[in-house]
């Protein structure tokens, strides 16, 4: 059986309410769902740090070399932050509101 033949609604978990969700965004078969690309997908890259200056989102490889700290200012608001090489140069770096990254970095 081909994706563009199989409806939404025959995926176990799609009812009426999901379907009319899908629906309204142009998915009605199990090929339109695999096609559709989300909303906000940005793809990161690896840059400089000349362009990283001039951009909002950046992805840069560099080696961390200093302790991760974790500060919390409100109950809400809280930042990881540590020191990293990239491209032979030391810079700060600091995450607000993602205390998950903690457990990955290294």
């Amino acid at each position: 059986m081909n994706a563009k033949n199989i409806l939404i609604e025959s995926i176990p978990g799609v009812g009426k309410r999901l379907k009319e969700i899908l629906n309204k965004q142009n998915i009605y078969t199990c090929q339109d769902l695999l096609l559709n690309v989300p909303y906000k997908y940005i793809e990161y890259k690896p840059v400089d740090l000349l362009t990283a200056e001039k951009l909002v989102n950046v992805c840069l490889v560099g080696r961390i070399v200093s302790p991760i700290t974790q500060t919390q200012y409100r109950s809400h608001l809280s930042s990881i932050s540590f020191n990293m090489v990239v491209y032979n140069q030391v810079i700060k770096v600091i995450f607000f509101n993602r205390n998950y990254l903690k457990k990955v970095l290294h």
